[in-house]
């Protein structure tokens, strides 16, 4: 991978270790926290990297007082060992742009193994994250939760990936959570630190989603006097309000993979900042990583009615498995006899969150001619589902139907002039809209996979 040059004009990632050393010019009163989310999920760290950098510069012109990343700097599964540490001191040297000292949490991109298995022993990459901290002066040390004291207020940096390849959401969430010994150490820490004019704790994953594994952490971050827990992973951002006093807080992608939606609902790279003073939030902010803009904090209800369509939508891909032969598409019959595809057809559009949505279905590639709507609705034209509407089980992580509904719409296939050598492009866009608080978006490009068969039957 191309070494982008940021120290040529950023300072490197040794200015850390002068910061953290000398201290920085703090304000008496106030702190303001510049936070960074995540540059993964995108198999393009260049342009990640690229975008981070851009909010590291806007960061610097809000004169933060220091910078938390709430993890995922690196692709640990896609690197070999050089090119992950190259990719690890990219971002440090951006990081260390802002010119103030930061602390990261380690993510899941960070440090999982190949695999994707559950409790896996392989702790190689962990190794790996682990020494590369230490390289750039960051205070870790046999593991990755740790605490720094920054102007008498406390931050204490938990290690969401203790059983590795485990989510609060979309994996084994039963698997994922603190164990009993950083447990242990989270409440001695506190302890230590209860004369600290405030505490903030970051943490990559939003634990507590799945809150029968979070709610005892919570309990003693509550008796703590803990102001705020800030998350990311879920590349968009999130307010879930304060819960016993604590501002929970997601923070969405900052360079990493974001949704197909609106810029106010997953839709844009973003940073965030917050001011604190003594045990008070006195301002919360997000802002757009190019332009600056202000961005709204997106409450947990609404990003979680646009998570369950973002679900909903990607489900359409299962409706047409396109059969590729000598150039013609076509289809089994019941007697495994093959016959020209004349049209597809969708079932699984639907409306799995509590509002009315309007949907919208548009055609990709040359090969496929819209009919629209089977109630009617011309092509080009909308739908409205009521709530509920065609939806077996919904919610942030899953949704279906129990039983396949009929087709609801469809297309005519174009086979006149199909490629000669390679399967046609033949796909939809599937965009769907509701209002809550304000008006939104969420949308899916589908492309249907093709298979290549080997007959001639049905010419």
């Amino acid at each position: 991978m191309k070494k982008h040059n940021y120290s040529s004009y950023f300072p490197v990632s040794l200015l850390v270790l002068v910061l953290m050393a000398t201290g920085c010019q703090l304000s008496a009163q106030n702190l303001r926290i510049a936070i960074m989310g995540d540059q993964t999920g995108t198999r393009n760290l260049d342009s990640a990297y690229v975008i981070m950098a851009a909010a590291a510069e806007n960061m610097r012109t809000h004169s933060p007082d220091l910078v938390i990343h709430v993890g995922d700097l690196t692709e640990s599964q896609v690197r070999d060992s050089s090119a992950y540490a190259e990719d690890f001191h990219t971002a440090a040297d951006i990081l260390t742009s802002v010119g103030v000292p930061w602390y990261p949490v380690a993510g899941d991109h960070d440090v999982n193994p190949p695999g994707f298995a559950p409790l896996s022993m392989d702790r190689s990459y962990e190794k790996r994250f682990r020494s590369l901290c230490r390289k750039v002066g960051l205070p870790i040390d046999q593991d990755l939760f740790y605490s720094v004291d920054v102007q008498d207020f406390h931050f204490i940096f938990l290690y969401s990936l203790e059983n590795l390849h485990t989510d609060p959401r979309w994996g084994s969430i039963f698997l994922n959570g603190i164990s009993d010994r950083q447990l242990e150490w989270l409440e001695s820490d506190l302890n230590k630190h209860r004369d600290a004019r405030g505490i903030i704790v970051v943490t990559h994953h939003p634990h507590w989603y799945s809150w029968s594994n979070w709610q005892r952490v919570h309990a003693v971050l509550r008796d703590h006097s803990v102001m705020a827990v800030i998350a990311g992973h879920f590349h968009y951002d999130q307010d879930d309000g304060s819960i016993d006093g604590i501002r929970y807080l997601v923070i969405g992608a900052t360079g990493g993979s974001i949704k197909d939606a609106d810029p106010e609902s997953g839709g844009c790279h973003q940073y965030a900042l917050m001011d604190i003073s003594n045990r008070d939030i006195l301002n919360i902010e997000l802002h757009e990583a190019f332009s600056d803009t202000l961005l709204e904090l997106t409450p947990r209800r609404s990003m979680d009615r646009v998570q369950a369509l973002a679900v909903s939508l990607g489900n359409i891909y299962k409706d047409e498995k396109i059969l590729l032969a000598n150039r013609h598409l076509v289809k089994p019959d019941a007697h495994g006899e093959y016959s020209p595809l004349r049209t597809i057809g969708l079932e699984s559009p639907a409306n799995p969150i509590d509002l009315p949505i309007e949907m919208t279905i548009s055609t990709i590639g040359e090969y496929l001619q819209p009919l629209g709507w089977v109630s009617g609705n011309g092509p080009g034209s909308g739908r409205r589902f009521n709530p509920g509407e065609r939806i077996g089980w919904a919610n942030y992580s899953s949704t279906g139907q129990w039983v396949t509904p009929p087709e609801i719409w469809q297309a005519k296939l174009i086979q006149d002039a199909l490629p000669e050598d390679n399967a046609p492009l033949i796909g939809v866009r599937v965009k769907a809209s509701f209002t809550d608080i304000r008006s939104r978006w969420v949308a899916a490009t589908i492309m249907f996979p093709i298979e290549k068969i080997d007959t001639h039957s049905g010419q």
